[in-house]
């Protein structure tokens, strides 16, 4: 980390301009909303330009356009909100391709300028928190717009500090502190969704060797595809097994209709009955609002089935299991690290949905993990040594 690049700086301030028009609740002001917007044009005009210098892209990279350009495609058919399926495309490219230029480079440097401006988030999340007990500020909380929201921003803030900690980038006692605010965060709004993610990420972090990593990757996993399957899908009566009703009911503080969410998968199976192939296009809160009375279908994947249908949610596996197959294949600290945020995530997105774009930010860190687990040419040098 001896080499310092120029562009470091500017990397940082045009990925958190990104991040920013993302994740932070802009609407009640504006200014500051068009002048994020104008930003993140600049920032993907950047990155444009950093990609045909270099003449770089990255193969994940073409697999978010593939996804993003049926997404497209289906939005204009139907109808709908062009202007949310263009925010969300310039932000996820401009995330995912500055990863790529930026490993290219230097992946030490890649990995400090993405948890850095993760920390910067996360840090100032909490302190709006200190600062207004309630931590709403303009109708909304700094990054998100319900308490539920901030949990996706602080589970990805704490997987690449982590893999930062891995790499050597970043020190232990730093990484720990983010970490514990990252679980206080959600911990203080009540947020037990977000509150459980950020503890298994947590305490993922202090498993002692990759085995033992393995076992609780795969077991989560399974949980999830059984929950998801016979819970969510299939709603299957949970009642009398036990260990699921005191988790829901004693871990999470909810109850066994999860605060209202089965009424809402109900009606989501019903609209997508109506058009199961190519959905309805991505469509912005207050559809939702109009149609469930509430602002998404609180499942990332009914979320995508109504989007755009078998066809999307098809184009979203094959992203995510070349990324996951990429990882898995001799799988290191970072890549378990990797897989497990973003299986972490997907158990979050159960009960809730967080951002296209932050999601598609956690993928490419698997999809990438493999780059970032190689050793730099001084470590490669002393293993030939020994």
């Amino acid at each position: 980390m001896n080499k310092i690049y120029p562009h470091d700086i500017i990397s940082s301030g045009f990925l958190f301009f990104i991040l920013g028009n993302s994740v932070f609740y802009l609407e009640e002001w504006p200014a500051v909303h068009l002048i994020f917007s104008f930003l993140r044009l600049i920032a993907v005009i950047y990155i444009l330009m950093r990609m045909l210098k270099q003449r770089v892209v990255g193969k994940f990279t073409y697999l978010v356009l593939f996804f993003y350009t049926i997404l497209g495609g289906i939005t204009i058919i139907k109808h709908a909100a062009v202007n949310v399926w263009l925010s969300y495309m310039l932000n996820s490219f401009a995330i995912c391709a500055l990863l790529y230029i930026e490993i290219i480079e230097s992946k030490e440097h890649a990995i400090k300028i993405f948890a850095d401006t993760f920390a910067a988030l996360i840090y100032l999340n909490f302190l709006t928190l200190v600062i207004n007990p309630d931590g709403i500020i303009g109708g909304a909380y700094l990054i998100g717009r319900n308490y539920n929201q901030m949990g996706m921003t602080i589970v990805c803030g704490m997987v690449t500090n982590i893999i930062a900690y891995n790499m050597k980038v970043k020190h232990i006692i730093p990484t720990i502190i983010l970490s514990v605010v990252g679980v206080i965060s959600p911990l203080i709004v009540g947020s037990m969704t977000s509150t459980i993610g950020t503890l298994l990420i947590f305490a993922f972090f202090f498993v002692p060797n990759n085995k033992i990593k393995k076992i609780i990757l795969i077991s989560l996993f399974v949980f999830y595809l059984l929950f998801q399957s016979f819970a969510i899908f299939l709603q299957n009566d949970i009642s009398n097994i036990n260990l699921i009703v005191n988790l829901v009911e004693n871990v999470m503080g909810k109850n066994l209709t999860f605060s209202d969410r089965t009424r809402v998968w109900l009606e989501s199976y019903y609209y997508i009955t109506q058009s199961p192939y190519i959905g309805y296009g991505i469509r912005d809160s207050d559809w939702f609002a109009e149609l469930f009375d509430v602002r998404s279908a609180h499942n990332i994947i009914l979320q995508i089935l109504i989007y755009g249908g078998f066809t999307l949610l098809t184009a979203f596996i094959i992203i995510i299991f070349c990324a996951i197959i990429r990882s898995y294949r001799k799988a290191t600290k970072i890549d378990y690290t990797s897989l497990f945020g973003l299986c972490t995530a997907f158990m979050m997105m159960m009960m809730e949905n967080y951002s296209l774009i932050l999601i598609m930010y956690l993928i490419a860190i698997v999809y990438y993990s493999k780059e970032l687990s190689q050793p730099n040419k001084s470590e490669q040098l002393l293993l030939k040594q020994t």
